[in-house]
């Protein structure tokens, strides 16, 4: 029996979908919001039936997500077809089969990067760890006399806080170096937005590859948190660079992210047609 208050909704979809990980964070939050509204008003078939008729705005406050944020993911979930609207009513798509990502984008690519990233870390971590075995023994000082790898009451061994320190700080420095590929989509957008500089302003230096590289780290940031779209930030980058005013201000990603809200505003947005606004604006919601 299922207890008052309560939404019953398919094993298949809790552990298939959503124990996979098939959704982000914020996709969850929308889709639990959906299923509260959709499922169990049927009696004792237990289906899955449309949400009563939701504006967009209701539910952005209901889950307590930034409505710009909402709009964004609520679009692009529509078009991979995971969510199904019917007369401004929702219903969640749980045949994940037939959603249809775009394993071509940007973000599959940048996916690959991580990936490829993480195998990086974790070859060096393995190194190190080798290194650090073949150098420490029992009773014997390791890490250049700064921890002594002991035994335990219990017969097992532990690592000193001198040694866990030093591991600590490796594992650190090893995280820092993992570099981004030449051909990957935030390298390139790097080079570009340094070459844009550089090309409107010949007084700054080319920078090295170490400091590519960390610029790197904060476009990744910009595309893989912030979920900028690459053929976007590049607009919004010959737009910069054109500006009298920001032109001068905008001279890394970090500043060009932390602007980056504006920039759309002034660059993205203003070039979209009215029927894309109705789309993504929640303010449009009841024009007919």
């Amino acid at each position: 029996m299922i207890p008052k208050d309560s939404t019953p909704i398919k094993n298949k979809i809790l552990i298939d979908i959503l124990a996979k990980g098939l959704l982000s964070k914020d996709e969850m939050r929308i889709i639990f919001y959906i299923i509260r509204w959709s499922w169990g008003f049927d009696g004792e078939g237990r289906r899955q039936d449309w949400t009563k008729e939701l504006k967009k705005r209701k539910i952005a406050d209901d889950i307590g997500m930034d409505e710009g944020q909402f709009n964004k993911i609520m679009n692009k979930m529509v078009l991979e077809n995971k969510i199904i609207v019917k007369n401004k009513c929702y219903q969640f798509n749980e045949h994940y089969d037939k959603w249809k990502l775009d394993k071509s984008s940007s973000f599959g690519k940048l996916d690959k990067l991580s990936s490829k990233t993480c195998e990086i870390v974790k070859l060096n971590l393995i190194n190190y760890q080798t290194k650090l075995d073949k150098s420490s023994s029992l009773g014997i000082p390791n890490n250049k006399g700064k921890g002594i790898k002991n035994k335990d009451l219990r017969g097992g061994e532990h690592l000193s806080k001198e040694t866990l320190k030093e591991t600590k700080r490796k594992l650190k420095k090893t995280l820092s170096q993992a570099s981004f590929s030449k051909d990957a989509v935030v390298y390139q957008l790097t080079i570009y937005f340094e070459g844009k500089i550089i090309e409107n302003n010949r007084a700054i230096n080319k920078k090295n590859d170490a400091q590519i590289q960390s610029w790197c780290k904060d476009m990744d940031k910009l595309i893989r948190i912030d979920r900028a779209k690459p053929n976007e930030i590049k607009k919004i980058i010959d737009w910069v660079v054109e500006d009298k005013f920001w032109a001068k201000n905008i001279l890394c990603p970090v500043s060009l992210r932390k602007h980056y809200p504006r920039f759309y505003k002034e660059v993205i947005d203003r070039g979209k047609s009215l029927e894309e606004k109705i789309e993504t604006d929640h303010r449009l919601d009841d024009v007919d």
